[in-house]
């Protein structure tokens, strides 16, 4: 295992044995093959607000990305499932393109540059089997997806319109479907060859705010979704909610859900300046005990 990664889990671990998840903490051990050994207690939170980084987890080399942003909006990005591209969405409607060979050999400029989209793109994802495609997402309510494996440069090869800004895009893992979380409350899930939308069947299940993003675990049996402060956990075959945490981060906004490779585990992050790791198969007693 590499030692940077090796870090991270020893730091998760140190992180859950603080905020007194002993039982959490030795299932990151076990899971990951860490050493379960005394650490100094630097939380997570500590590191994502810019405090003492281990020098295993600091980058060798810095890369700076040419990019428009404006002031107050971050860009978005998404490495290709192969490694080989990097997409970035900017507040000025457009997406650029790198290539990471490139850019390690010390290239600041982009391979392409597609300014298609009339808003801020909000959320970019590459195609999990054709990784040469990705989608893009943007405040006006359209999809475009993009082909970078032809030598022309050229506009979109699709372009889907939603009845509201999207604010976050994911592909099943198996690249047939797409998960679109907008300014509504209820999911959108999109055929990828039809462009037909569904929504959950009980519109009891549906968020009661819009939507900061939604994420596949890497099986597709479940997928995540977060809005205003409540996270819920959704099973992939029949999109009905299985658990609500209408309190994920103690009533304060939660910005973005992932799923660990295994899918075991859920990671959170929210305006409590928190990042939480939670077992998914603990989710649906915690969702009874929080709700």
């Amino acid at each position: 295992m590499a030692l940077a990664e090796t870090s991270i889990h020893r730091l998760i671990e140190a992180q859950l044995h603080d905020e007194g998840y002993p039982g959490l903490a030795q299932a990151v051990a076990s899971a990951t093959g860490t050493p379960s050994t005394s650490l100094p207690r630097l939380p997570l939170s500590s590191i994502l607000a810019g405090g003492d980084v281990p020098e295993s987890l600091k980058p060798r080399k810095g890369y700076t990305l040419k990019c428009a942003v404006t002031v107050g909006q971050k860009p978005v990005a998404r490495f290709s499932g192969d490694g080989r591209h990097l997409a970035v969405g900017t507040a000025d409607g457009a997406v650029q393109l790198f290539d990471w060979e490139s850019l390690a050999r010390g290239s600041e400029g982009a391979l392409r540059r597609y300014a298609d989209h009339a808003s801020a793109v909000n959320d970019v994802d590459f195609h999990p089997i054709r990784s040469t495609e990705f989608c893009s997402a943007s405040e006006d309510a359209t999809l475009h997806f993009y082909d970078t494996a032809s030598n022309e440069f050229l506009g979109p090869s699709r372009t889907c319109t939603d009845t509201h800004p999207a604010r976050s895009v994911a592909f099943h893992p198996q690249g047939d479907h797409l998960l679109v979380g907008t300014t509504h409350a209820a999911l959108h899930l999109y055929d990828m060859a039809t462009f037909r939308c569904f929504l959950a069947a009980d519109a009891s299940h549906h968020h009661r705010a819009a939507i900061t993003d939604a994420r596949w675990a890497s099986d597709g049996s479940l997928f995540a979704s977060c809005a205003a402060a409540e996270v819920k956990l959704w099973q992939g075959h029949n999109f009905a909610c299985c658990a609500t945490l209408s309190r994920a981060h103690g009533g304060t906004p939660v910005g973005s859900v992932n799923f660990s490779k295994s899918a075991r585990y859920l990671i959170t992050s929210g305006a409590d300046s928190a990042v939480k790791l939670w077992d998914v198969r603990m989710v649906r007693d915690l969702a009874a005990e929080m709700g």
